[in-house]
């Protein structure tokens, strides 16, 4: 954490060394945690996600691989996502909420939008209104889901399904970055 921010304020040009360049990190003991382990996806393990999501039917969880996958975005803006901010015929999410206040706008992929279309309609059947894309029910009202939902239950699952429990929704952004360069992007 201490090494991060020191990141951060070398950044923002606050300092001109980073301090903890000059120290070892230390090692793991017996009983600690180790740090997060990066994962990165291959389009066959997308592929497999894809597959055993559509055998699951939950059509929210893979409305949320399939955005947070293919607008690469941190898990505090797919937290934030308004049903107003969705523009399907021009295929952006816009004035997304990020981390540290900024605002960014999402270009899902056509899977994904597709995906968003068929659950808003499956909302609006179900009569699951909320302004939040992303919801759980919560003492009889539909809510906005919390991150750690999305981080601990729903990455978690989908992470399962193909045998990695360590998946983080980090690693979605990572993997279709990487996907998209491995194919000439």
């Amino acid at each position: 954490s201490i090494s991060s921010f020191f990141l951060y304020l070398r950044k923002k040009r606050k300092i001109k060394e980073n301090p903890m360049d000059y120290l070892d990190r230390p090692s793991l003991k017996a009983g600690e945690k180790p740090q997060v382990i990066q994962t990165y996806l291959t389009e066959k393990q997308v592929k497999e996600i894809r597959e055993k999501l559509k055998e699951l039917n939950d059509l929210q969880l893979s409305t949320f691989f399939e955005v947070a996958l293919t607008t690469m975005a941190r898990i505090k803006a797919l937290n934030s996502i308004k049903v107003e901010q969705i523009n399907l015929e021009e295929g952006i999410i816009e004035r997304v909420k990020e981390k540290e206040g900024y605002e960014v706008d999402l270009f899902p992929s056509e899977r994904g939008l597709e995906l968003i279309k068929e659950w808003l309609e499956y909302r609006k059947e179900h009569n699951i209104d909320s302004k939040f894309l992303f919801v759980s029910k919560r003492n009889g009202e539909w809510k906005q889901v919390a991150k750690e939902t999305m981080q601990m239950g729903w990455t978690k699952k989908i992470g399962e399904l193909i045998g990695i429990p360590h998946l983080h929704p980090h690693d979605f952004r990572h993997s279709y970055a990487s996907l998209m360069y491995n194919s000439g992007m």
